[in-house]
């Protein structure tokens, strides 16, 4: 079936303050990379999924080679 998207907030931190927001988020809590690399691990094994999105808070403030690392598995 293959048509399902997921949007995966890595974090909550954003340094921005939109008066529109639906999640004003105003600290960092990221989970640890391994756990995003089940979580993703698990998206892709059950075969419904047709794309993943990242998204946050803002999610280019996370550490940026650990982003490329969940990105890549």
């Amino acid at each position: 079936m293959n048509n399902l998207k997921i949007n995966l907030h890595i974090t909550e931190y954003c340094n921005f303050t939109c008066r529109y927001c639906f999640a004003p988020f105003n600290h960092r809590a990221d989970l640890p990379i391994e756990n995003w690399k089940k979580v993703i691990n698990d998206l892709k094994s059950d075969g419904n999924i047709s794309a993943i999105n990242f998204a946050g808070g803002e999610p280019l403030l996370c550490e940026l080679p650990q982003l490329v690392e969940v990105a890549a598995s």
